[in-house]
């Protein structure tokens, strides 16, 4: 019984560990997605991570964002994007994101009908 005790506490604990940092990086996102500030941004490299979530593949994208406020910078986002808009996010291509004003490097891409 103590044996199935200490296996189960295990199997929490690295369940825990490995769902937590997933966890709040979401709560973050959906956080900057609504208090986040718009801004245009030029897409400068694309990379494939290999991860899939729901068969959608996440993507290392490295930016160019111009905010109206302050002068252009790079920054650098992997987040999850939906098969059907994933050829619109080449090099040069203009979308549209969302930066925390506290932390302008944290940036997230919003969704589709951002692509000019």
């Amino acid at each position: 019984m103590k044996t199935l005790f200490i296996a189960i506490v295990f199997i929490v604990i690295v369940l825990a560990a490995f769902l937590m940092p997933r966890v709040m990086n979401y709560l973050q996102d959906k956080g900057l997605s609504k208090k986040g500030i718009a801004a245009p941004a030029e897409i400068l490299s694309v990379e494939d991570t290999g991860n899939r979530v729901n068969y959608n593949p996440e993507l290392k994208m490295k930016l160019r964002v111009s905010p109206e406020n302050l002068p252009p910078y790079e920054a650098e986002v992997v987040q999850v994007i939906s098969t059907a808009y994933v050829s619109l996010f080449q090099p040069s291509a203009k979308i549209t994101v969302k930066y925390d004003p506290e932390d302008p490097t944290r940036v997230i891409v919003m969704e589709s009908g951002t692509i000019k």
